[in-house]
Order: structure tokens, then C-alpha cells, then sequence
């Protein structure tokens, strides 16, 4: 069974995103998805599809914007996050089996509601396995039908005629009729840097093209079921910042969340070098930290080429090349990765152009065994 409706949504889920909605409380479903969740999101994505289980996204998303909460609160407020789903709950009120929820083409342009056709979990002699492998082939096969009815809509022409006092003047105005974003999304625009242009020039756009790397994440945890806004009205607190603790063989742990912060061996350097510097370094004067970057680089990597890790650092410390930039961005995804980009701010490399780049956090906090 399957049925078109209408649902107003404080987000727009994405054209190949299919949501999984329950009003039975059907245990046997939901704890197979628990039990095989990271098959059946491998399952969907062969079909280019991205399987969205509100319970689990809502424990992630919980983990990502609040990292400093203790499991038990973590549990507390993903309980109280699950009540989100009655965003849903009309949608699916006489549906009789859980169902999966697919983004339609809106043909309407006035009416801003989000269009979903409503599909059943197949029961029958089928096993689970079974019935979710044939439910992705029919939702795959209607994304498709419903993306290429977008990419017609995108560029079909739509006129505004303006008819004059006497009935015979007319003013024909050509525009696209195709506009499906509640308010559009910038966060990851990118503005290419200028050819051969210094270090200093490309910083946050580099950083930038690197976190797109990782958009997919992001946006499933921002975007995908829920609205940011809406966890902050249920865990209503600020976000502290944790302590960061450099270990002894150069461990980088944020002990208050939990966390350890992996990167590999150069981008480390470069971040316990600015770690270091708290007052910042200008990337015109990196030539001047070569002999301390590679110290630390060697204490990191000690196995290998000199004459490779010479090079490794002479190319970071030149300002006329990218390097550093590549490293502080690669720095930038292992905090962006892990939580918050509001949170991560603080902990990564950041500044404005022609001034001194620096790690943020409080020296108050960073601690060196």
C-alpha cells in the first residue's frame, strides 16, 4: 500500500533521502534496522538512496551538537528527540505497517509543504532481508522518476503575461519555474582561490573545499529528519568546551567529550606547532618555524626519509605553495568530523587573511604530559 500526502517540514529532506516512519511500534522491524542498520544503509546506498532511521539519526545528532553529555543524559535526551516523530504522524495515521517516506517532485510552487508518497514494509512469507532488499528497488525506481521530473521542471520555461489598461499591451516575462529550497543553503559555496596565489590568499578556501569531503555527513546530521534548531529547544544548555590534552607520545584527547582526535602525522605537526604559539603565526614568517616544525614532524615520525621529511616541511613553511593550507584543513575535518562546527571553531586553526593564524581555545585549557 502506498499513498501520496502533503507534510509541513521545518526541513527539506534530501531528493534521494527515504525516512523510515512507525506508528505501530512494530518491534520486529525496528529491531532488525537496529540490529542490521549498517547493512541496510549499505543496501540503499548501492541504490543511491539514503536510509534515514530517525532513532539512530537522533543519537547522532545528539553525539555531533552536544558531545559533552554523559551517556545516561545522551539516552534521556534522544528519548525525548524521538517524540519528533509526529512530524510524521499524520502522514502515516492508517497505515497499518511501518513505512518509508519518499521526497516527491512539488509541482506546486505555492504550496511550500514537503510532497512524500508513503510506502509500506511489505510483510508476507518474505523475510526482512528480502522485503528491504524489493523495497529499495521500488523506492529507487520512484527517486528516479521524481528527479527526472525535477530536471524537466528546472528548466521549463514559465511566462508572466501583464495585460494593459486596454486589453492589449502584454509584457512577456521568461523565468525557471523550479525552486525547491525553503531558503538557500551557502555554507558550502566555494569560491576557488586565484591562481598562484600565496598561501595567505587560499586559507579558509581550502579548509572549505576539504570540508566538503565530508558534506555528506554533515548535512545527514544537520539536516536529514530533524532541524538543528529543534535540538537546542529540547537540550537547552551551552555547549562547554573540553580540556585538550596533548599525551605523551603525542595522543590529542578531548577527555570531557570523550574523544580522541586523529590525524596523520604531518597535519599533527603543524597543529601542535600552532598549539605551541598561542600568539598566532603569520604564514609569510613559516620559513622562520622550519628547524621547530621539523623536530616535532621527526618526534612524530621518526622512520623514513630525512630527506623526505625535510622536504615534507620546507614545502609547508613556503608561503608561495598550498601545503598549509591542505594540512590546516585536514585539521579543521578531524574536529568538524567529530562535532559542531560552532564547538570545533575553537579548537582548530583559524584567522583572517594577513594576520597571524591561531588555535583559539584558552591556553587554560590545553595541557601537555
Amino acid at each position: 500500500m502506498s499513498k501520496t500526502v502533503f507534510i509541513d517540514l521545518p526541513f527539506i529532506p534530501e531528493e534521494n533521502q527515504v525516512i523510515f516512519v512507525d506508528r505501530t511500534g512494530n518491534r520486529r522491524v525496528n529491531n532488525y534496522i537496529r540490529k542490521h542498520y549498517g547493512e541496510l544503509c549499505t543496501l540503499f546506498r548501492k541504490k543511491n538512496l539514503i536510509f534515514c532511521y530517525p532513532p539512530i539519526l537522533f543519537r547522532d545528532v545528539v553525539d555531533y551538537h552536544f558531545p559533552h553529555l554523559s551517556s545516561e543524559r545522551k539516552s534521556a535526551y534522544v528519548k525525548s528527540a524521538n517524540s519528533l516523530t509526529s512530524l510524521f504522524a499524520d502522514s502515516v495515521a492508517d497505515m497499518c505497517r511501518p513505512a518509508m517516506l519518499v521526497p516527491l517532485c512539488n509541482e506546486d510552487e505555492t504550496d511550500k509543504r514537503t510532497k512524500m508518497e508513503v510506502v509500506e514494509i511489505g510483510g508476507g512469507w518474505w523475510t526482512l532481508g528480502r522485503s528491504f532488499s524489493k523495497l529499495a528497488e521500488k523506492l529507487s525506481a520512484i527517486v528516479s522518476t521524481e528527479n527526472k521530473k525535477r530536471r524537466e521542471m528546472e528548466y521549463m520555461p514559465r511566462f508572466s503575461v501583464k495585460v494593459g489598461e486596454d486589453n492589449r499591451e502584454m509584457d512577456v516575462d521568461g523565468m525557471f519555474s523550479f525552486a525547491r529550497k525553503k531558503g538557500q543553503d551557502v555554507r558550502y559555496s566555494l569560491v576557488a582561490p586565484k591562481p598562484e596565489c600565496p598561501a595567505d590568499d587560499g586559507f579558509n578556501t581550502e579548509s572549505l573545499l576539504i570540508i566538503a569531503e565530508i558534506k555528506e555527513r554533515i548535512a545527514m546530521l544537520r539536516d536529514m529528519g530533524v532541524n538543528t534548531a529543534l535540538f537546542h529547544q529540547i537540550v537547552d544548555e551551552n555547549v562547554p568546551l573540553s580540556r585538550l590534552v596533548i599525551t605523551s607520545d603525542f595522543r590529542i584527547l578531548l577527555p570531557d567529550y570523550h574523544l580522541e582526535i586523529k590525524m596523520s602525522s604531518l597535519p599533527k605537526a603543524v597543529y601542535l606547532l600552532f598549539l605551541k604559539h598561542p600568539e598566532g603565526i603569520l604564514f609569510k614568517e613559516l620559513a622562520d618555524y622550519y628547524d621547530e616544525l621539523l623536530e616535532i614532524y621527526l618526534s612524530l615520525n621518526p622512520i623514513g626519509s630525512r630527506e623526505k621529511h625535510e622536504k615534507s616541511i620546507a614545502d609547508i613553511t613556503n608561503p608561495l605553495l598550498n601545503s598549509i593550507n591542505e594540512k590546516c584543513a585536514r585539521i579543521r575535518e578531524a574536529f568538524v568530523g567529530n562535532f559542531d562546527d560552532s564547538i570545533a571553531k575553537n579548537y582548530y586553526i583559524t584567522g583572517a587573511r594577513a594576520t597571524p593564524k591561531r588555535i583559539a581555545l584558552d591556553t587554560g585549557l590545553v595541557t601537555w604530559e
